[in-house]
Formats: structure tokens, sequence, C-alpha cells
């Protein structure tokens, strides 16, 4: 169960403009253009943002670098 849900984050990660609009599309109310400054870039950004060493323990470093390494793995 866990690593589905490894596995379905890395997708969302690196597929997320096409995960934003496909899960938009066909809802009422729903407005794309407030996602437009969500993307891959983005994201990337601020999760490296949030591996400073200063802020986060031991395990929780090594489960980020984890899950940022696969995204690697993903993209490439």
């Amino acid at each position: 169960m866990k690593q589905r849900e490894y596995a379905d984050l890395v997708l969302w990660i690196t597929n997320i403009n096409e995960k934003i609009s496909q899960n938009m599309s066909g809802k009422k109310g729903a407005n794309l253009n407030s996602f437009m400054c969500l993307n891959y870039k983005s994201v990337m950004t601020a999760y490296l943002g949030l591996l400073d060493a200063r802020v986060l323990s031991k395990p929780l470093q090594i489960a980020g670098l984890m899950l940022l390494r696969k995204i690697i793995e993903e993209e490439n």
C-alpha cells in the first residue's frame, strides 16, 4: 500500500500539468487559471526548500532524498 502511494506521488509530481488538467476538467466552477503557477519547476523548488538540514530530522531527510531520487529517475 505504501509503495503504491509513493509511486502515485512520484507520478503526480512528474506529470503535474496533465494531472491538474485531468482532475479539473468537467468540474463545475473549476478554473484552471488558478493553477497556472503550479508546475513541475515550482513544485520541485518548494520541495528542495523543504529538504533543509536545519529543519528536518535525519530520518525525514533520508526519506526526502529517497523521494527526490525516485522523481529524478522517473524524469529520466
